[in-house]
């Protein structure tokens, strides 16, 4: 709380994937994680990446439908500040992940609206 602005991410409320994405140490839970942040008050600012494709056989979409849902329950629990939430940029490693559209980064900024959270969208 002495931070002046606390910007963390947050890609995910799903278990599955944030096991996938982030590949966390032992006993790292996404539960845990979506607690911890709670904890931060009104001086979060929570970053989410979005993206989708495939790696390895295994389909990752955190802009699908039950991402989604998941997600903005936890940024309704936490109520951080403000969201960015943002496509990559640059190319990745891997030919198999796809940009999120601005379209859809917009769509998604809307529902975040609807739950009185400010967003920031860059894409």
């Amino acid at each position: 709380k002495k931070v002046d602005q606390s910007i963390l991410k947050l890609d995910t409320a799903i278990e599955e994937t944030y096991q996938f994405l982030n590949r966390p140490g032992s006993g790292t839970t996404i539960s845990k994680i979506i607690d911890q942040l709670k904890n931060y008050g009104d001086h979060l600012i929570l970053q989410t990446l979005f993206l989708k494709g495939s790696y390895k056989g295994i389909i990752i979409d955190n802009s699908s439908k039950n991402e989604l849902d998941k997600l903005l329950a936890a940024y309704k629990k936490i109520q951080p500040e403000s969201i960015m939430i943002y496509t990559f940029e640059r190319d990745t490693p891997l030919d198999s992940l796809e940009k999120i559209s601005i379209e859809k980064l917009n769509e998604i900024a809307g529902k975040i609206e609807r739950l009185g959270i400010p967003v920031e969208i860059s894409g």
